[in-house]
This record gives C-alpha cells, sequence and structure tokens, in this order.
C-alpha cells in the first residue's frame, strides 16, 4: 500500500518536500505582502499515518529547524510510477 492510497478522500499525492514547497511559497508571498507575517492553522487529515510528518515539515520550514526526523512509509510512496503531486508543476 503506498500513503495517498491511505488518504481516500483527497489522494493529494503531496509529501513532506512538497508541504515545504508549499510553505515556501506561503513565506514568499507574505514576504511581499505583509512584512513576512504568517499565521498557519492544523485543519486535520485524513491519513494519520501520513499527516503528522507533512505537519511536521511545515514547522520545520517555518522554524528553521530541521529534525531529522524521516516518514518510515516515504519510500512506499516515492517508489509509486503514477505519483505526481500538484507542486510538480508549480515552480
Amino acid at each position: 500500500m503506498v500513503l495517498f492510497e491511505m488518504d481516500l478522500l483527497a489522494r493529494m499525492l503531496c509529501d513532506r518536500k512538497n508541504f515545504r514547497k508549499m510553505t515556501k511559497m506561503v513565506e514568499s508571498a507574505a514576504g511581499e505582502l505583509c512584512e513576512v507575517k504568517v499565521t498557519m492553522t492544523h485543519e486535520g487529515g485524513y491519513s494519520p499515518a501520513h499527516v503528522p510528518f507533512c505537519g511536521l515539515a511545515v514547522i520545520e520550514e517555518l522554524s528553521g529547524i530541521n529534525t531529522r526526523v524521516e516518514n518510515p512509509l516515504q519510500p512506499s510512496l516515492s517508489g509509486h510510477g503514477e505519483y505526481k503531486c500538484c507542486l510538480t508543476r508549480l515552480k
């Protein structure tokens, strides 16, 4: 089973790297629009096995601290041939 199969409602196919990228994008926009003031909230998530690692990536990016915590399920996601996150098209 791959990670996004555990997210039966959304299947967004986003991993930690993508959540880091989204956080960088929000920080960049905040830098241009509101002196880098960012407020975050956690909506929840549909995959209790995967979401904590994505949330940690956001916190690490905001704080500048890398905990080096790895998602033990990540190899099942990155090795899946059909895996394409929506962010792969963004710069």
